[in-house]
């Protein structure tokens, strides 16, 4: 009876994720464009390279955090493929 939560759960924090995932590298190509875009102003140039890093290791983190989350399924005999 508490094993059906799981399931939800866990599709829940993966949809989650996948949403964050998506944003975090729509912001690093916004930020991208927007480098290409002031070229002349060092100040931006700089902003905007520290913000394409962040957006990338943000980026890693949640793909870490989905793969754990998608390795997490299977031990709950949880499949996410049906």
């Amino acid at each position: 009876m508490g094993t059906e939560i799981f399931p939800k759960i866990l599709f829940f924090i993966q949809f989650v994720v996948g949403t964050i995932g998506v944003v975090t590298l729509l912001t690093v190509l916004i930020s991208f464009i927007s480098l290409l875009r002031h070229r002349n102003d060092k100040k931006m140039i700089t902003q905007m390279r520290e913000q394409i890093v962040s957006g990338l290791i943000a980026f890693i983190i949640i793909l870490i955090v989905y793969v754990l989350f998608s390795g997490i399924g299977p031990a709950f005999r949880v499949l996410f493929s049906k």
